[in-house]
């Protein structure tokens, strides 16, 4: 008797692997956006070094490296945001 699964079990279960899903996807975006801080952060700090001058010009390296792991991030969040809609779309179709 316990092979035989009820359909609500089952339809409960699919459902919370999508949300658990999305919220990894989510958690995904915010440590990109918080390493893309980070970076931003280091650059507009070697700014206020005024003894070295080889500091000042890695300030926009890290600035747009930083605007790069932000924009990647939301690339990918959209992106995975779709196939996981797109998924779960077919599974109930």
């Amino acid at each position: 008797m316990d092979s035989i699964k009820n359909e609500t079990d089952l339809i409960l279960r699919d459902f919370l692997a999508v949300e658990r899903t999305k919220l990894a996807n989510q958690r995904t975006l915010l440590s990109m956006l918080r390493t893309g801080l980070y970076f931003a952060i280091v650059g507009l700090s070697l700014m206020s070094f005024k003894q070295v001058e080889m500091f000042k010009s890695l300030t926009p390296v890290f600035i747009s490296i930083g605007i790069v792991v932000i924009a990647i991030g939301f690339y990918r969040f959209r992106k995975e945001a779709q196939k996981i809609t797109r998924s779960y779309q077919k599974e109930n179709a």
